[in-house]
């Protein structure tokens, strides 16, 4: 059987401690922001225009999926699932099919998290056998054993059914692809921090300017990472975060696009199951960087109700 390493205290101290992310690999952060102009911005425009046109560098842009008279919150939904990945694609199967840009996101997210413990957990005979080597901490091997028998619903049975049948099946992928095509903000996000080359900093302007919370704490806290890396002070990143935090994401330990899901397995690092972004901001940051990084959040969340991309540059890093 294969070395099944990958938690490990070292690393579970480092997530909950810094500023590391084990599910944003290191190249889907761009570099550290530096501090914006103070300048204020003219009174916005008052011609509507479609906020996505144009964004992809080289490609015309696609049309957005039908929107569902009583669509579901799916972010929500994926957040109180835990590690029922299966449940919860299963539901969302057909408003993502139909083109509903949340849920075909979150279906990717699910499979791409269950596709990557299938992988790692692809020797084990048994649960007991895949968490074997977390024997160190009974509450977190407890938690990854859950998310391997969840995990492994996956590969005896489809949450697809309902669909019509396609070559090559239904993979994360192409689920990520779709939720790109519908123009979904945190999918435009990620596949700009994810390929930089491939996308135009219109393309995350644009997609922040929807509003989106979780598109801006997906932004902020990629970039948070990035400054820790670079050691610099992370205060426009944290902005962003608290920003994002204050607009309805969900900044708690449920949301595993954070490095506080050790904070909901009971163990004691310095958190607890409330633990949140801002509670890891309150602790990282000092005073006088975390007051100007309230500020800084003020000011976004001002320009945000212009649903003006330009008026957001001044606060990208590129």
């Amino acid at each position: 059987m294969k070395n099944l390493g990958r938690w490990s205290f070292a690393v579970a101290v480092l997530v909950i401690s810094g500023w590391a992310c084990f599910r944003i690999p290191p190249e889907h952060a761009p570099a550290a922001i530096s501090k914006p102009s103070a300048a204020v911005d003219p009174p916005p425009p008052g011609s509507a225009r479609d906020p996505f046109t144009g964004v992809h560098r080289g490609d015309a842009a696609p049309a957005p999926g039908p929107r569902q008279a009583n669509q579901k919150d799916w972010p929500a939904q994926f957040h109180a699932v835990g590690s029922n990945y299966f449940e919860f694609v299963a539901e969302a199967a057909q408003a993502a099919y139909e083109g509903d840009g949340a849920a075909q996101y979150y279906i990717g997210h699910a499979m791409a998290r269950c596709e990557e413990t299938n992988a790692l957990y692809q020797d084990a005979d048994s649960a007991d056998q895949a968490v074997s080597h977390l024997a160190f901490s009974p509450a977190f091997r407890e938690l990854e054993r859950q998310e391997y028998l969840d995990c492994r619903k996956f590969r005896s049975d489809s949450p697809f059914r309902g669909l019509p049948e396609r070559p090559g099946g239904y993979p994360a992928e192409y689920w990520r692809s779709r939720a790109v095509e519908s123009r979904y903000p945190v999918a435009m996000v990620a596949a700009a921090l994810d390929s930089p080359g491939q996308y135009t900093p219109q393309v995350i302007a644009t997609a922040l300017a929807t509003g989106n919370a979780d598109a801006m704490l997906l932004f902020g806290w990629s970039q948070a990472t990035a400054a820790k890396a670079t050691e610099s002070a992370p205060i426009m990143a944290a902005a962003w975060v608290l920003a994002a935090c204050r607009s309805g994401a969900n900044c708690g330990p449920t949301n595993d696009a954070l490095p506080l899901g050790l904070c909901s397995a009971g163990i004691e690092l310095g958190c607890t199951q409330r633990y949140t972004a801002v509670d890891e901001l309150t602790a990282s940051l000092g005073s006088r960087d975390l007051a100007e990084a309230n500020l800084l959040a003020q000011d976004i969340e001002g320009s945000m109700r212009y649903r003006d991309p330009e008026r957001l540059m001044k606060y990208l890093p590129f």
